[in-house]
């Protein structure tokens, strides 16, 4: 695999004592103070005791930095870091420099682990050694407060570069890897503004395959704050992303189907232009929408959704007809969200 070339800033001030811990949990923090207590809160409650948090504070200008040293002072097994601000990659890539756990973590500042997750994961990478990686399945918590859980892709004991392909499928915080694979694939691109961690499991997984606990073991916060909430920048990345993935992997592609990768890329396209057109920002989604369009222009299955997404609903009901479904059917398949009680 290629190692990308960490661009990241001069070596952070850290503090930390001296113990070598089983995971070490790399805490990126961007003004994240108003839930990194909550965050550190859910790691403290680990069964597994055996972890160390490394908190990298990336230029914040808030209390972030007085919160970490907080929690250090009541538990030495926190750590902070801190560096002038340079993105969320970057930010991982220097936690894992002052981390020494066989396995890691990458938790953001403001999402949430089960009380089981840390022993549940480590147990079963210990008891698998030909895996790099273990991923879990999630619960969403929404703006609102309400929540739903979502699986992983896929449905066996293990995840491979197919079941990544097609679009990210978990958040960062719910993989458990060896050190050995962060290395061998060169940490998070810094030069990535969006969907870093997608590019991340897809480099990662182009030469292992990674284990799959199908429970809930974290919480996945979203909130209007948060990067993914930026369509443009998200669309631009993603085809960043396929297109050097491609270039670096053209057997796993050839392997996988040209032409089915290209669809799938465009789908996500399509939901990045829908998200941007429900938001106001019709211009955005004109854009985004000829870039999907401009991936996969013989698929009238793309024609079709772009159609749905720009016709007035008159011509939609009459499109969703054509095709033999209720206007207001739901969308089906394995992934679909299920809403917790």
């Amino acid at each position: 695999m290629c190692a990308l070339v960490d661009q990241s800033p001069a070596r952070p001030h850290v503090e930390h004592p001296h113990r070598t811990p089983a995971v070490s949990i790399v805490i990126p923090c961007y003004n994240g103070a108003s839930w990194l207590d909550e965050t550190l809160a859910s790691l403290a409650g680990q069964s597994c005791a055996d972890w160390e948090a490394v908190v990298v504070d990336d230029g914040s200008t808030d209390e972030s930095a007085q919160i970490a040293r907080r929690w250090h002072g009541g538990d030495r097994r926190v750590r902070l870091v801190q560096q002038a601000n340079a993105g969320l990659p970057a930010a991982r890539n220097a936690g894992v420099r002052e981390s020494r756990g066989r396995y890691l973590v990458f938790l953001d500042a403001d999402d949430l682990l089960e009380p089981e997750f840390l022993m549940l994961m480590r147990d079963a990478l210990e008891g698998e050694p030909e895996a790099m990686g273990i991923a879990c399945s999630f619960t969403v918590i929404e703006a609102d407060g309400s929540t739903f859980r979502q699986e992983l892709p896929g449905s066996g004991e293990w995840l491979t570069i197919d079941d990544i392909l097609p679009a990210n499928g978990w958040p960062p915080h719910a993989a458990m890897i060896r050190r050995e694979l962060f290395e061998e694939v060169g940490g998070f691109n810094p030069a990535l503004r969006s969907v870093e961690d997608w590019d991340f499991w897809l480099r990662s997984l182009a030469g292992s395959d990674f284990l799959a606990l199908r429970r809930p073991l974290v919480r996945y916060r979203k909130h209007p704050g948060q990067m993914s909430s930026n369509h443009a920048r998200m669309a631009e990345c993603i085809a960043q992303v396929a297109d050097d993935f491609a270039r670096r992997h053209s057997d796993v592609i050839a392997q996988y189907g040209r032409l089915r990768f290209r669809f799938n890329i465009a789908l996500l396209l399509v939901v990045q232009s829908a998200k941007a057109l429900k938001t106001g920002h019709r211009a955005m989604a004109i854009r985004i929408s000829l870039k999907a369009l401009w991936r996969a222009p013989w698929s009238i299955q793309l024609v079709r959704r772009l159609a749905i997404l720009w016709l007035p609903a008159s011509a939609t009901r009459m499109i969703l007809r054509l095709k033999g479904k209720s206007p207001d059917a739901a969308p089906a398949g394995p992934n679909r969200p299920k809403k917790i009680p």
